[in-house]
């Protein structure tokens, strides 16, 4: 469990770094993960933040497979933001929980990142998904605003 002061960063890896993470909860921190030219791997865990984003990436690659995220914060809030063309995220049933400020945006995948969403179900946030130069393929998934 990685538990923060609200200010902290939970998780961070780079330069071909690599984190495995298995029933693991990060809870109380400002951002929770970022990720730049690493990998993570995270399955059945929960991820609790409160400032700008969960999940960061500028490079590299993740797999979170039946995590749930949830935002404390009352201002613009992205859960995952997937950016390069380098960045490859697969999220297989992962829920998204947004607090219903209207300011907190699900996934956005731009600059040539790819992703691969099958049974994420991204709820009360304002933009479910948004796609910008880049490469998005969805499987049983939902959006609920």
């Amino acid at each position: 469990m990685v538990i923060g002061n609200n200010k902290t960063q939970g998780v961070h890896v780079t330069d071909g770094g690599y984190v495995m993470l298995d029933y693991s909860h990060i809870t109380g921190v400002k951002e929770a993960i970022t990720i730049q030219d690493g990998s993570l791997w995270m399955k059945n865990g929960v991820i609790n933040f409160g400032g700008e984003y969960g999940l960061k990436m500028k490079g590299g690659r993740v797999l979170l497979s039946n995590v749930q995220m949830n935002s404390t914060s009352n201002n613009n809030t992205e859960f995952i933001m997937v950016e390069e063309k380098s960045a490859k995220l697969k999220a297989v049933g992962v829920i998204i929980n947004g607090n219903d400020t209207g300011k907190a945006q699900g996934i956005k995948i731009a600059n040539g990142g790819r992703a691969w969403l099958i049974g994420t179900n991204v709820k009360k946030v304002s933009t479910g998904v948004a796609v910008q130069n880049a490469q998005v393929t969805m499987i049983s998934c939902v959006s609920i605003f």
